[in-house]
């Protein structure tokens, strides 16, 4: 079974906003434990919704879940804290024949409904206290990370029946037993 992918928005945007809320927090996220809190994000949206939060794959690397386009867009970070939040998009538009670049005010928190949010912020609350590594472990002992290959997409119905296990919906949570 596949989800539906209509109302749902480009992985960016819902990375955009987990950097901005993790800020607020107070725990700003590395590009790896953003990784990690997306493919959260995912699981909790696939297990309460029963539809993706975010229309990119998640693909299995070797420290883990990873949706590549956010991966590629935050590399620059490397294993530092993304400490500064989103308030502006840059883009390249033409202006009187001329390439220019152009910067446009952008807040995820207008783009992500209310709902979501609430979703998304129960996630990242769970998992403030661990460490990217700490999600690295975790997510390399879940069986939708285990049994795909490297660099092939983690399956949304892996996720689904993984997390509808008994116990399990508390590891999208950061209740790990």
């Amino acid at each position: 079974m596949e989800f539906s992918v209509t109302n749902t928005y480009p992985a960016l945007d819902v990375a955009r906003y987990i950097i901005n809320r993790s800020i607020d927090l107070g725990s700003p996220v590395s590009n790896l434990k953003l990784q990690k809190i997306m493919y959260y994000v995912q699981a909790a949206s696939i297990i309460k919704r029963e539809t993706r939060i975010f229309n990119e794959n998640i693909v299995a690397w070797r420290y883990g879940p990873v949706v590549e386009r956010v991966y590629q867009e935050f590399k620059n970070y490397v294993d530092s804290d993304i400490d500064n939040k989103i308030e502006t998009l840059s883009f390249l538009k033409v202006e009187e024949g001329s390439i220019v670049l152009a910067k446009e005010k952008y807040n995820p928190y207008e783009i992500i409904r209310l709902e979501d949010r609430q979703l998304i912020d129960e996630v990242i609350k769970g998992h403030l206290e661990n460490s990217a590594l700490e999600l690295v472990k975790r997510t390399h002992e879940e069986s939708p990370w285990k049994v795909t290959n490297q660099n092939d997409v983690i399956k949304e119905c892996s996720i689904r029946d993984y997390f509808s296990g008994e116990n399990k919906e508390d590891r999208i949570y950061g209740r790990y037993s």
